[in-house]
């Protein structure tokens, strides 16, 4: 019998330790079909974490995650798109003001970082526009933002501690 998947919501690691997981992939071919976007608002422990990891793995077209599953039988191409992937989980008010207002910065710079892509923008809005123009020149693809909304209200919440 295949373990569970306890504190574990990434799609990568549950499928790398052959965990149980229950195959929803077929959502990813309705979500991706559709040219639109998507604000997902779940309460806690509802899987958004899960869902936000596997159409990362998916966007990055990372096919062998999906053996056995819906999607791998369905998806023909697997494109590979470069993924913004933003994350407060790690940032803490209590590591400093500084530090704590400067994280979406951190955050651009870390996705730049990873695609070997200099940033010389200093506002987050500027350096975003940066970042996403650089990677749709470099890859010649659509730019997948993955914003995981699940520790945004931990943020947002350790912002207002500040004031």
């Amino acid at each position: 019998m295949k373990g569970l998947p306890i504190n574990t919501h990434t799609f990568e690691k549950i499928r790398a330790n052959d965990y149980l997981y229950v195959d929803k992939t077929h959502f990813i071919e309705q979500l991706v079909n559709r040219d639109t976007y998507y604000f997902l608002s779940r309460p806690s422990r509802f899987g958004k974490s899960l869902l936000l990891t596997t159409l990362k793995a998916y966007f990055q077209g990372k096919k062998a995650l999906f053996d056995g599953l819906y999607i791998a039988e369905k998806e023909q191409n697997w494109t590979v798109y470069p993924v913004i992937h933003i994350d407060y989980s790690l940032v803490e008010y209590k590591q400093g003001k500084t530090v704590f207002h400067n994280s979406p910065r951190f955050n651009l710079q870390y996705n730049a970082d990873r695609y070997d892509i200099k940033l010389s923008e200093t506002t987050v809005a500027n350096a975003f526009v940066e970042l996403v123009s650089a990677l749709q020149a470099k890859f010649r693809q659509k730019v997948v933002f993955h914003h995981l909304l699940t520790h945004s209200a931990n943020f947002l919440q350790d912002s207002l501690k500040l004031l």
